[in-house]
């Protein structure tokens, strides 16, 4: 439980922790870029992008395996949820700044993976 919470908690305050050569939560300044790679060839790479953003969140998918994109709040309520059909970008202008998990989501309702993404 105190490891759960600790997690919480460095995810919130968005703190850098480095050992043994790996560190995360690093360069959060940055603009990144999140990549997701499957095991299985015939999966595509999923790109989301930028993070931290302001105004818009960008996804790459090339072979249409995204359905869907659910925002949420760090508390787990949903927030905004984005049919995904061949959009490439999505408007998240009238969210407050802060830090928001993004959900994506494939055409069988499967969750492919979460992201932290941060609205500034």
């Amino acid at each position: 439980m105190k490891s759960f919470l600790l997690f919480i908690f460095l995810l919130i305050a968005n703190f850098c922790i480095c050992q043994s050569g790996d560190c995360i939560g690093c360069d959060q300044d940055k603009e990144s870029v999140e990549t997701l790679t499957f095991n299985n060839q015939a999966n595509p790479k999923i790109s989301i992008f930028p993070n931290p953003t302001n105004h818009y969140i960008n996804i790459e998918d090339s072979s249409n395996a995204v359905k869907e994109l659910k925002l949420f709040s760090l508390l787990g309520k949903n927030i905004k949820n984005f049919e995904v059909n061949g959009a490439t970008r999505f408007n998240i202008m009238d969210m407050p700044k802060g830090l928001y998990l993004l959900q994506i989501v494939d055409h069988q309702g499967a969750l492919i993976k979460t992201i932290r993404v941060r609205k500034v």
